[in-house]
Parts: C-alpha cells; sequence; structure tokens
C-alpha cells in the first residue's frame, strides 16, 4: 500500500474568530499559534493583515510567530480597479513573518456578477491569474476558491476555469470550498474524483475546505480525501461562522 502525505491547514485564527462570543487578541493567537505548531499543523493562517486591522498586523510584525509550521497570511484576490496597487492586496502579499499566503477567489459566476459588479467572466479570470502571479514571487501562493460546489452546480465551465486560471498562474495548493456547507459527502466525492480524473496533473495540489451547516464539514473533509485529495483544511474544535467549520483537532 503506499503512503500518501496529507496536509493540515489551520484556520482557526481566522474562520475560528468568527466564532460568535470569540475574539483572539494578538497575544492569544501567538499562544495559539505555538500551540498548534507543536500539534503539527503544516500550514497556520494567522489572520487577515489589511489596512485597519491593528490585531492582525501587530500579530504578523512579531518575528516570535515564525515557527517549523508554515504560517499563512490570508486575503482576497487584487481588486477589480486598483490591480496590484491594492493596498490590502499588498499588504496581505507582503505581511512580514509569514512565507505563505493565501488568496480567496470567487468561482460561482453569480458572485463575479453580484459581488464584484463585473459582467465579463474572463475579466474575473484574468484577477485570478494576475493576483496569483503578482503573489507567487513573494510568498508560496494558495488559492481558495469559494462556493466552488455551488459554482458547479450554477456553471460548472466558469468554476473549473477559475481553478485552471489557478493551477496555470502558479498556486501551490488550490482549496475547493463548500462555503455554504450545504454539499453532501457523496457530492463532494463524485466532484473531486471527477475533477483528478480529468486533470491529473493536479493531483498533489488540491485541497478542501468545508463548512459545517448540514453537520457534515468533518464527513465531507474525508470524502475528499478519500477520492484523493491532500490537504484539508479546518479548525481546533470546528470554531468558525454560522454552525462552524470542519473540526482538525
Amino acid at each position: 500500500m503506499t503512503k500518501r502525505h496529507l496536509v493540515f491547514y489551520d484556520t482557526t485564527l481566522r474562520d475560528g474568530a468568527q466564532t460568535p462570543g470569540v475574539e483572539f487578541s494578538a497575544g492569544d493567537k501567538r499562544v495559539i499559534t505555538a500551540a498548534l505548531s507543536e500539534a503539527g499543523m503544516d500550514y497556520i493562517e494567522g489572520g487577515f493583515p489589511a489596512e485597519g486591522n491593528t490585531t492582525d498586523l501587530n500579530f504578523f510584525a512579531d518575528p516570535s510567530v515564525a515557527g517549523p509550521s508554515r504560517l499563512v497570511t490570508f486575503g482576497m484576490t487584487m481588486h477589480k480597479d486598483k490591480g496590484a496597487n491594492d493596498p490590502n492586496f499588498a499588504s496581505v502579499v507582503h505581511a512580514p513573518n509569514a512565507d505563505t499566503v493565501c488568496l480567496v477567489a470567487k468561482s460561482w459566476d453569480k458572485h463575479v456578477h453580484a459581488a464584484l459588479g463585473m459582467d465579463d467572466l474572463d475579466d474575473y479570470l484574468d484577477i485570478i491569474r494576475r493576483s496569483t502571479q503578482a503573489a507567487a514571487p513573494h510568498k508560496e501562493t494558495h488559492i481558495d476558491l469559494e462556493h466552488f460546489f455551488d459554482g458547479m452546480r450554477h456553471n460548472p465551465q466558469f468554476a473549473m476555469a477559475a481553478l485552471q486560471a489557478a493551477a496555470q498562474s502558479g498556486a501551490r495548493w488550490i482549496t475547493l470550498c463548500d462555503t455554504n456547507g450545504g454539499a453532501l459527502p457523496g457530492t463532494i466525492h463524485k466532484t473531486v474524483s471527477a475533477i483528478l480524473k480529468t486533470r491529473p496533473e493536479l493531483a498533489g495540489r488540491l485541497g478542501i475546505h468545508t463548512h459545517n451547516d448540514r453537520g457534515l464539514a468533518t464527513a465531507n473533509n474525508l470524502a475528499a480525501l478519500e477520492a484523493g485529495y491532500d490537504l484539508v483544511q479546518g479548525t481546533v474544535n470546528g470554531l468558525g461562522e454560522r454552525c462552524g467549520n470542519a473540526n482538525l483537532l
């Protein structure tokens, strides 16, 4: 039997912070980071060091947060009108003491049109490409494709085009997100298996991120891993917005 190395990516310090009643100070984040690193997490997402987010800016500015686990900054693809001059994008990409960045990208055409006000889907695919290419020289770059499984239901051609744009632009890991938490394990397994079958060159580059609105986040993560994915995201005790995220510990 061939052994696989599963990659564990903890999002407690960002997703967990969205739990009602949970708030982390920069000091809290330092303590939790040390504990997660000791527990053997491969990646620890520290937060969103954007303008005005004093807690996360202070956290990443502290050199003591660096450790054996890879520390990740989280942000979004560059603003459609600002490009690489987007100050929040630049802050995330150039944050100190982190060697990895995770950029969230749209993969459901509805959000490109409604949330970003963009008519041309090809223009947004170009934003994914340019964002990845701009970040990659500075940090190992991950792309989280939010609402991916909704996108696959409504416009699979665009969802797959977003995946391809990230892959061809140099993203090390591309994580498919069940952001609404509504997918079933069978759907997850079928969808992710089909992607690996049609795009075998992506083996070793795909991850899964699930929310727990149906109480199936951990089951959905396991379904993706069973189908051949290698990176799994989640939080301590399943903390997260709404009903929480997949439980890693």
